[in-house]
């Protein structure tokens, strides 16, 4: 449980890959169908971010981030389609993973990315020297570009993850124990040694919650902010 809640920006770049992309105006959210959510300083800024974050509300947390990286963040979701179309489903006896690779590849071709863009993603090559890290940089580059194809960002994100959502399984009671938990950890997060440079700020959070073990720990993380326009958004751009 305890890793889930290590940072804010740890979570977005497990969901979304970031970058940089042109710039778009920004009225203080809004675009794309996103509400429009102001927050006049970086603790504001924080403290909406965590607070839907707890809530799961993905709209309100999208609508926190410097616009260029709402953009780029459906990297994230095709990078997912790539994994999905090399699985190899020997072991999956019930048909469960089949399904919901077939399920998201599904929600990736309404947006434009077929299973053919997909496949023509770099390989695993073992014939030699295996160098993850190139692999990994090729994988995100082709994303990057498939990226292109997909008119609405935003809605793609969030059907992704309604689609990530539909997949849980009910949780026994120590299941929902460990998920209050958790959501409460995040509510209770705090910020600290707040730095205010022109239209970036850099900061620290303090997250406290229990560990696999039970055993409470206390983790403090990095976080960076943007200004856009005259509000305050959380910079993930360099996670």
């Amino acid at each position: 449980m305890y890793r889930r809640v290590l940072g804010l920006v740890a979570l977005l770049a497990l969901v979304f890959a970031v970058g940089c992309s042109k710039k778009k105006k920004d009225a203080g959210g809004g675009s794309g169908g996103l509400p429009s959510v102001s927050a006049s300083t970086p603790q504001e800024a924080f403290d909406r971010f965590k607070a839907a974050m707890a809530d799961e509300d993905e709209k309100t947390m999208l609508a926190l981030l410097p616009p260029e990286q709402v953009d780029i963040a459906v990297e994230g979701p095709i990078m997912s389609g790539m994994s999905a179309v090399n699985r190899n489903y020997k072991f999956d006896t019930k048909g469960e993973a089949k399904k919901r690779d077939e399920e998201t590849l599904a929600v990736l071709a309404k947006h434009g990315v077929s299973k053919e863009d997909l496949e023509k993603a770099p390989k695993e090559d073992f014939s030699g020297k295996f160098d993850f890290k190139k692999f990994h940089e090729q994988r995100k580059a082709h994303a990057k570009e498939l990226a292109k194809k997909v008119s609405d960002k935003v809605g793609l994100i969030l059907e992704m993850t309604e689609l990530r959502k539909k997949g849980r399984k009910e949780p026994d009671e120590k299941g929902k124990k460990r998920e209050q938990e958790r959501k409460d950890a995040i509510r209770a997060a705090t910020l600290k040694d707040v730095k205010i440079d022109g239209d970036k700020a850099t900061a620290k959070f303090v997250v406290k919650g229990k560990d696999f073990k039970g055993k409470e720990r206390e983790e403090v993380v990095p976080i960076a902010f943007k200004k856009v326009g005259d509000n305050w958004r959380i910079d993930i751009s360099k996670d």
